[in-house]
């Protein structure tokens, strides 16, 4: 599962629009999409891909379905081989799951491959699920909504270093 470079990749950090904002735990939902999303736009540009940022930084909206649209129309209208929408979960639960809106092959292997490389990082692997979630519903190229770990869990260490160290070593 590799896209050659030099091809555009769309991503978005989940949320940070109201009335459209994530989960609170040790850390915020929104700060810790907008550190990886901006992290994974470096490195992937760092290796030759093209990226398209499709968050509506500094908008707000009447509701939490036209921020989903914004975002999607973003991505439909770029032209973009692959759509990244990066979030943090809550709920009890610990590690990273990555989900798709089918049972598409090369989706499912993005996915997969992005869980086994964030378990790399310490996560708990919770795998591929499939769910009818906005993002990956209604982009028109593969998508993969990334649930990098959950605020809520000590053991996920989130409050104890940022995304950068984690990365980085920093």
């Amino acid at each position: 599962m590799f896209l050659d470079r030099g091809t555009l990749i769309s991503g978005d950090a989940g949320h940070n629009s109201p009335p459209d904002t994530g989960s609170d735990g040790y850390r915020k939902e929104d700060d810790l999409t907008k550190e990886v999303w901006n992290l994974i736009q470096d490195k992937l540009r760092a290796r030759g891909y093209l990226t398209k940022d499709c968050t509506p930084w500094g908008k707000r909206f009447d509701s939490v379905n036209k921020s989903l649209a914004f975002r999607v129309n973003e991505a439909n209208n770029s032209g973009s081989k692959l759509h990244l929408c990066i979030h943090f979960n809550s709920g009890g639960g610990t590690g990273v799951e990555c989900y798709i809106s089918g049972n598409k092959d090369l989706e499912r292997g993005f996915a997969t491959n992005i869980c086994n490389e964030i378990s790399k990082l310490g996560y708990i692997n919770r795998g591929v699920k499939t769910a009818n979630l906005y993002v990956p519903r209604y982009t028109s190229m593969p998508c993969v909504l990334v649930e990098c770990s959950f605020v809520d869990s000590k053991q996920d260490k989130i409050g104890r270093a940022s995304c950068r160290e984690r990365v980085y070593g920093e």
